[in-house]
């Protein structure tokens, strides 16, 4: 018996030598960035979040969308927009072994390649960078697309990540007023010669159908047709001298 677990641990001690561990760039980054939290000896992702037309820096309007993003340790950051004020580098991530930050340079290119900047003074903790015109220091503000490395190993190749603003929402379409049915019409509004006193905007409004009285030397002024039922325009009749007549002035449908 005790030949045999000798037999089984001197087994055991082989395969462990024979298995080596996995390289640092063959581990794989957790999918959840909340368990890399347990772990120092994978790189901690950096956390950004992306406002689309925000009212103060880093604070998005009312309604507006927001879009929050994990970024690995060694990735370039690569975006198709002016950035001004509207990228918040909430947490700037840890290099394996988590005893340092990732070294953070932006780029006026879409590769992060070429002259950058290096913002100074930065701090791994608080409440994280607000990214303005001011990250650029001696290099003029581009205009739409820029980058952004998070390097830890400089012998190792940046991967790159696209990212664009959030898009707005969808203003709903107006719904169309439906059309009164009834007209607008006044006897009062125009002048005419021989009308008792100065134009009043005095309206009625008959449905299709409905004889309208016209006070004598008085112009009738129709500002809105009536709808008939099936939803064409009335026609109009118009009768003089026989007040008592009921197509007077008429809409008809």
């Amino acid at each position: 018996m005790a030949r045999h677990l000798n037999n089984a641990l001197a087994l055991a001690a082989l395969l462990a030598t024979a298995a080596p561990a996995l390289a640092q760039d063959q581990q794989q980054r957790l999918d959840d960035p909340e368990q890399a939290a347990y772990r120092p000896d994978l790189p901690r992702p950096a956390e950004i979040s992306i406002y689309n037309a925000p009212k103060f820096p880093c604070a998005p309007q009312s309604g507006q969308p927001k879009t929050k993003l994990y970024v690995d340790i060694n990735t370039c950051v690569s975006a198709n927009f002016t950035l001004d004020n509207n990228v918040h580098l909430s947490y700037m991530g840890l290099c394996a072994g988590w005893s340092s930050h990732p070294y953070v340079a932006f780029y006026p290119t879409a590769d992060c390649t070429g002259e950058y900047s290096h913002p100074r003074g930065w701090s791994g903790s608080g409440p994280g960078h607000c990214l303005s015109k001011a990250i650029w220091r001696d290099i003029t503000p581009p205009e739409g697309q820029w980058s952004m490395s998070l390097r830890c190993d400089d012998a190792e190749a940046l991967k790159t990540i696209k990212i664009t603003l959030p898009e707005p929402p969808k203003k709903a379409e107006p719904k169309p007023k439906p059309r009164p049915s009834a007209a607008s019409v006044s006897d009062s509004a125009c002048y005419a010669p021989g009308m008792r006193g100065p134009p009043r905007f005095l309206f009625q409004r008959p449905e299709a159908d409905v004889c309208v009285n016209v006070e004598a030397n008085h112009e009738l002024k129709i500002y809105r047709n009536a709808l008939c039922p099936d939803g064409s325009e009335a026609l109009q009749a118009l009768e003089f001298g026989r007040r008592e007549f009921s197509q007077m002035a008429g809409i008809l449908s």
